[in-house]
């Protein structure tokens, strides 16, 4: 674990980085880190197009919605 004081430098939390700018607070997704990963789980083709996801065809509304739930937080 790293503590760091948020004033002073860019902070990672929950996946994004936190940075004060200027009395301002803003927040940034790591993008290209979040592409990464829905290329590596088949849910996106290289670049970041997206692509049909065939295994969950035959699941409940209720376990896709799952299914993707569990993908955000494993993205983080």
């Amino acid at each position: 674990m790293r503590i760091t004081h948020a004033m002073n430098s860019d902070v990672k939390f929950l996946g994004h980085i936190v940075k004060k700018e200027k009395k301002v607070i803003t927040i940034k997704a790591p993008i290209k880190d979040l592409v990464k990963g829905l290329v590596n789980k088949g849910y996106c083709k290289e670049g970041g197009k997206p692509t049909r996801c065939g295994r969950l065809v035959h699941l409940q509304v209720s376990d896709i919605i799952s299914n993707y739930l569990q993908l955000e937080n494993g993205l983080r």
